[in-house]
């Protein structure tokens, strides 16, 4: 019995008492006839608000200054009586409340049966059914016998010695560590039967984990009579491992030295494993996000980094994203007005609590201008309040210089092809080559463009045409003819070299002319305008800024395509005036000039279309690699987040109650958001690359650079290729609805064809069919939703056709019969060739063996091309 067993028998039985004295769930202390404190519980501690200060060795009276003299004497009366004694009384707590509380003093006997002291014991009670009038705040003495006191502390540690054999694993070791007793639970979570461990000493268990000085320390500590506590990772008798955590109390003789040790310990098995998997889970993430082609960071309310990606660490001057954690902007190596800023911009952002997205910035450097695309978004609780911000940032000086060059290449594209519309409309050699000099200031800011022709035998330049910017009194005009070898006209012409300088004021060609100065030219090119070395002109260009290499290989391209215009025009010319000698040549010879003409114009829209089938397979092949790295990457991310949100959302069932920490951080990044965002931020991801992609395909589909001339192909992809490119057309204006496609496709086999050719048929028709739309809806002559629709037919085993077919007005009589004429177009000048449907024609009908043809009613135009699933080689 309890009351039986002497405190202080031996000092294993006294350590033991306690250890259970202080994990005893009542309010209960023991002190000696002093009444300084023995051993306290817990519950003594919580249950008097006493917190973590030390009480063992101090008075009672210490810890409560205040208390009374009536409780004193009763203190006393116990202690020189061994009598008992009890109060209930209210007690106010610091936080304002009220409870009741009953308190007892029961005297404890040494082994000869002295008092040795008092057992304190406090728990609180519902409120007395009586009156006030009937308590006290005296404490009552007892007459009944002591031992039922001490029955009830018994009971009380027995019931907790139960409690902790039930979840606390224990053992006893000598001073060496070979272990003389352990619990049940110390068995089931070893797997190893007591008489296994007992005669062992720990090393049975141990997994290797932790390193030698893990247990040096701890052996240190223990072996100097000091409590020690830590984490432990053990190994079953089954290979498996587990976490304990671990309080070792050593039992000291009266000399203070360890004869043994006691552990207690609890299984955190699961608590490790959290621990683990959060801890992977978070690698995962910051490798997720150290992935991002962008920087990206976030900061607190205070603009305080809490985190940041590797390729931000690295811009930042740090060797890892943690480094960042606690630092400013002012503590980056940032210049200060761009931190200023950049703390002006959080604080604007946190302030209104509305994001800054996609904000392209200019940053001058050292030796460049670079450009950013950065965007800033507030980042909440649950309550919705802002308590940071996140930011990317992508510098994308690489893509805005590409826009500039794609602009600039498509410009200069539009600017051949007007040169190339000049060449073939133009019905002189004098109005073409005007033509061409306005569109050559127009699209190159040329101030002055002059063209030459070389007239034989007398060596003359003669100034055909001229374009000015500004105003024309301000240039020389007098001059327009140049003989061979003078000025630098004519010796650009006797060289056959052409010339080029930034510095025209200076130049001693020019120095001395004022109007050269009036007209503030600083830049000149001159160009000789050559076929097979034989000299036809020169072309000069004066131009107020510099030119840069792309111009002046646009220039390069415009004079020889003037030569060849010069000499087409020239061969005209002359066919025009031995006309009359030669009549019975005459058919021969107009139709070799046709023949010229449309192989000259063919050539000229095959450079054209191969320039533009390169360009359009260039972009697509440069964006096609860093989306396919996008969309490659994006499914794993898909999959690796879905992985995490379903381990989270285990973890989450599994351990419902979360401790405050963790509590207080899924508020802090607002965990619910995340798992609701997250996925539709990488479905939004995965349709926008799924987008980019099925453009690079339609645009490689078109151009069809990567294969070779003739291959089976499926039409369907070339049709719906030359579609996509012309989404922009089809798009509701302003002006206009949106042109409807309607597709009926039948079943084709694998067509062997020139895949490239044929989608320039496509894109030919096409373009009429929706510029003849456009012209009837400004007309006022279509009162129906435009509608274009394509169908395609299996006609036979080595036939197919294929029907593009428009609901506009349809056209005369007169138009169709020249449809397929070279150089015949109802379309001003600078909006068509005429080429389109001849190219289109001789391609279906010489190149495949085919047939094209067209029917055109009020109710609508019809193309229907019949081409062979074989291609037969001729």
């Amino acid at each position: 019995m309890l009351h039986n067993l002497p405190v202080n028998s031996d000092a294993k039985s006294n350590e033991l008492l306690r250890l259970l004295i202080q994990q005893m769930p009542c309010a209960i202390a023991m002190v000696d006839r002093d009444m300084r404190y023995l051993v306290v519980s817990q519950r003594w501690r919580d249950t008097n608000e006493l917190g973590d200060q030390t009480i063992i060795e101090r008075s009672h009276y210490d810890i409560f200054p205040d208390t009374p003299h009536s409780w004193r004497r009763t203190h006393r009366r116990c202690l020189n009586t061994s009598t008992s004694a009890f109060m209930e009384n209210e007690v106010q707590r610091r936080d304002g409340s009220k409870v009741w509380i009953k308190s007892e003093v029961l005297p404890w006997h040494d082994r000869a049966g002295r008092v040795g002291g008092l057992i304190l014991k406090r728990e609180e009670i519902a409120p007395p059914k009586q009156t006030p009038s009937t308590h006290t705040d005296q404490y009552l003495l007892k007459s009944a016998p002591i031992k039922h006191g001490y029955q009830l502390i018994e009971k009380e540690l027995a019931d907790l010695k139960f409690a902790l054999d039930q979840s606390t694993i224990i053992a006893v070791t000598d001073r060496n560590g070979v272990i003389l007793s352990s619990n049940d639970r110390l068995c089931e979570i070893s797997k190893y039967a007591r008489e296994e461990l007992i005669g062992n000493t720990h090393r049975i268990i141990h997994s290797g984990y932790h390193p030698k000085a893990f247990f040096q320390e701890m052996w240190a500590t223990i072996s100097g009579g000091k409590v020690w506590t830590g984490e432990i990772q053990n190994r079953a008798k089954d290979g498996t491992f587990y976490w304990v955590d671990t309080t070792i109390v050593p039992f000291l003789n009266a000399q203070g030295i360890p004869y043994q040790y006691m552990a207690i310990q609890s299984d955190i098995s699961d608590r490790k494993l959290a621990e683990e998997a959060k801890r992977q889970s978070q690698e995962i993430l910051q490798q997720v996000i150290d992935c991002l082609p962008q920087f990206v960071f976030w900061k607190n309310r205070k603009s305080v980094y809490l985190g940041c990606n590797q390729s931000f660490a690295k811009v930042a001057g740090l060797r890892s994203p943690a480094e960042i954690v606690g630092k400013t902007d002012y503590d980056l190596p940032w210049k200060k007005y761009e931190a200023d800023w950049f703390q002006e911009r959080d604080r604007r952002i946190m302030k209104s609590g509305v994001p800054e997205l996609h904000i392209i910035e200019t940053q001058q450097q050292a030796d460049r201008e670079t450009w950013a695309d950065t965007s800033k978004v507030p980042l909440r609780d649950r309550t919705g309040g802002v308590i940071g911000i996140l930011g990317t940032y992508e510098d994308i000086t690489e893509r805005k210089h590409a826009e500039e060059s794609l602009k600039e290449q498509l410009r200069l594209v539009s600017f051949r092809a007007g040169i190339d519309s000049c060449l073939t409309h133009s019905t002189n050699l004098v109005k073409m080559l005007q033509h061409c000099a306005d569109e050559m200031t127009r699209y190159l800011d040329a101030a002055i463009v002059q063209i030459w022709t070389l007239a034989l035998p007398e060596q003359i330049l003669e100034l055909q045409a001229q374009s000015i910017t500004g105003d024309p009194t301000s240039c020389d005009l007098s001059q327009s003819r140049i003989p061979v070898g003078t000025s630098i006209i004519g010796l650009i012409a006797q060289d056959c070299q052409p010339y080029f300088t930034n510095a025209v004021p200076s130049s001693v060609w020019f120095k001395d002319q004022p109007w050269v100065h009036q007209a503030r030219l600083t830049t000149f090119s001159g160009f000789p305008l050559m076929i097979d070395g034989e000299v036809l002109g020169v072309a000069a260009i004066f131009a107020r800024q510099r030119l840069t290499d792309s111009v002046l290989d646009a220039l390069t391209f415009v004079a020889n395509e003037l030569a060849l215009g010069i000499k087409r025009k020239q061969t005209e010319a002359a066919l025009q005036r031995s006309e009359a000698q030669q009549r019975l040549q005459a058919q021969k010879l107009a139709i070799a000039l046709e023949d010229l003409q449309q192989t000259q114009t063919q050539l000229v829209q095959t450079e054209k279309m191969s320039s533009l089938g390169q360009l359009v397979a260039g972009v697509a092949h440069e964006i096609n690699n860093p989306v396919n790295f996008i969309y490659g990457n994006v499914a794993h991310a898909n999959e690796y987040t879905q992985d995490l949100l379903r381990l989270l959302q285990l973890y989450q069932r599994q351990f419902p109650s979360p401790t405050g920490e963790l509590k207080a951080e899924l508020e802090m990044i607002d965990l619910e958001f995340i798992l609701e965002d997250l996925p539709k931020v990488l479905a939004s991801m995965r349709v926008g690359a799924q987008r980019i992609q099925n453009i690079v395909r339609a645009l490689r589909n078109f151009s069809r650079m990567d294969e070779a001339d003739i291959k089976a192909v499926n039409l369907h992809e070339g049709i719906d290729s030359t579609l996509m490119i012309l989404q922009n057309r089809l798009k509701e204006t302003g002006e206009r609805s949106e042109i409807q496609i309607v597709k009926q496709y039948d079943d084709l086999p694998l067509i062997e064809c020139l895949a490239g050719q044929l989608n320039q048929v496509f894109m030919n028709i096409l373009v009429n069919a929706i510029d003849a739309l456009e012209e009837a809806i400004d007309n006022g002559k279509l009162n129906r939703d435009p509608k274009i629709e394509i169908s395609t037919t299996h006609l036979t085993q080595d036939w197919i056709q294929i029907c593009i077919a428009d609901n506009g007005p349809g056209m005369p009589a007169v138009v169709q019969k020249r449809l397929f004429e070279p150089f015949f177009t109802t379309k001003p000048v600078g909006k068509g060739t005429g080429l389109g449907l001849s190219i289109s024609y001789q391609v279906i009908v010489e190149k495949h063996g085919g047939n094209l043809s067209c029917t055109s009613t009020a109710e609508g135009t019809q193309f229907t091309i019949k081409i062979p699933t074989r291609r037969h080689h001729r």
